[in-house]
């Protein structure tokens, strides 16, 4: 699925540690931008992967991390 060209199916994972899909520092390196659904993920990016996010942009988009990988409502509130 791509939204304003940016493609949001090719890595989604989580930096929660009981994360189904972990992140990684090799999905850190592959990332252009790193886009998080909440504050906490964001500063547990941060913290967890300080060295690899160095000259890369993380950019929190405010939303409860409540929705299943693609859920239409998701979908729909990234459109907004």
């Amino acid at each position: 699925m791509r939204i304003r060209g940016l493609s949001l199916i090719d890595n989604r994972a989580n930096p929660r540690k009981d994360a189904r899909i972990k992140l990684t520092e090799s999905d850190i390196a592959w990332a252009d931008v790193i886009f998080a659904m909440e504050k906490e993920h964001k500063n547990r990016i941060a913290k967890d992967f300080a060295s690899a996010i160095v000259g890369k942009g993380i950019v929190c988009l405010l939303i409860e991390d409540i929705y299943h990988p693609m859920e239409e409502e998701l979908i729909a509130v990234l459109h907004q």
